[in-house]
């Protein structure tokens, strides 16, 4: 039988420090493939990390494998053609996580990994997996500001959240545009408008490559 393949969409932040202490646990084996066996004998979970588009391979990634209590098991780092092995394992259920996407050169502005992880059941069949990195648009957040239904002009929209605190100004059509936003929260203010707007401010949450229409009134 098979093993049985479930994608989790699910992303979660890293911190350096724990990502640190899965390299130094990783093995390296060759340019092809990377893994750490942590049991002397058994199945094996195999994969690939390429790029959609290109189909090349992305070296440098950092997979952690994690059991049924989320206790992480191994960690592999792919080598130059994007291959990773966890071999020498147990049936079972596993979840394989790729973490710490900076260490493989990727920037969440423009890439994107899907799934981040999948859910495994191992039988004695190996397992092969794969992680496309998704090239994408950087998220940003539009909008208009009017008065009386006329635009308003030369307005300062302040866009606050994270580390981001921009200020985009409206065109004579009214428009205002924030580029290149990271995923998150943020929230929109516009400053000295010729009227009272309604709202004040918005709050607007963008994922990657998304785009957020906002518009205020007066």
């Amino acid at each position: 039988m098979k093993g049985r393949l479930v994608p989790r969409a699910r992303r979660r932040s890293v911190r350096l420090g724990w990502v640190a202490a899965l390299i130094v646990a990783a093995v390296a084996c060759g340019d092809d493939d990377a893994g750490v066996d942590p049991i002397a004998t058994g199945g094996a979970i195999s994969g690939t990390v390429a790029r959609q588009k290109t189909a090349d391979g992305v070296p440098n990634a950092v997979l952690a494998l994690r059991d049924v209590e989320d206790r992480v098991v191994a960690t592999a780092v792919t080598g130059n053609a994007g291959r990773f092995t966890f071999s020498g394992l147990e049936q079972g259920a596993y979840r394989v996580r790729f973490v710490a996407p900076e260490l493989a050169g990727l920037d969440p502005l423009f890439d994107a990994l899907e799934p981040v992880e999948w859910d495994v059941a191992l039988s004695s069949d190996p397992v092969e997996l794969v992680f496309a990195v998704v090239g994408l648009v950087p998220a940003r957040i539009t909008g208009t500001v009017t008065c009386g239904g006329a635009p308003a002009a030369d307005v300062a929209v302040r866009v606050i959240g994270g580390e981001t605190d921009a200020t985009a100004t409206t065109d004579e059509a009214g428009i205002f545009t924030a580029l290149d936003l990271l995923p998150g929260t943020y929230a929109v203010i516009p400053l000295e408008a010729p009227c009272a707007l309604t709202p004040q401010f918005r709050a607007a949450t963008v994922r990657p490559g998304q785009f957020v229409d906002l518009n205020f009134g007066g």
